[in-house]
């Protein structure tokens, strides 16, 4: 509601609102005025990613219901622990690809196995 109250009371013209939470908020955030949105996903996907901001642009709310549902899982294992494995989910993901190491930066921490597993299953459909 904030983002939605401040667009309308500066004026759409004067800004330009990006949704920083990544996809499982652009839709919302769509709603209330933001017009792009961060991506962890377009690391591993970026077809993913500008699959949803054109389905987001077109007003076509079957598609982006569609892709949010494919990308769901991903972003809750990202959030989980208050965001602890965001970073290692992602470089998990890159890492199955064969474009990196799975190795994250203190105080980060890779995947534990059960974890990489499900990281894995998740991206193993997804277009590159």
């Amino acid at each position: 509601m904030h983002v939605a109250a401040t667009r309308a009371d500066t004026g759409v013209e004067h800004l330009l609102w990006i949704c920083g939470l990544a996809e499982p908020y652009a839709p919302a955030y769509w709603q209330a005025g933001a017009r792009g949105f961060t991506s962890g996903p377009a690391n591993v996907s970026p077809r993913l990613s500008l699959d949803l901001l054109a389905g987001l642009r077109a007003g076509d709310a079957d598609r982006v219901q569609e892709i949010w549902l494919r990308l769901r899982r991903f972003e809750e294992l990202r959030a989980r622990g208050g965001a602890a494995d965001n970073v290692a989910v992602v470089k998990e993901a890159v890492h199955r690809l064969g474009l990196c190491a799975r190795a994250v930066r203190p105080p980060d921490h890779e995947l534990g196995p059960d974890a990489a597993r499900a990281v894995a299953e998740i991206v193993a459909g997804w277009p590159t």
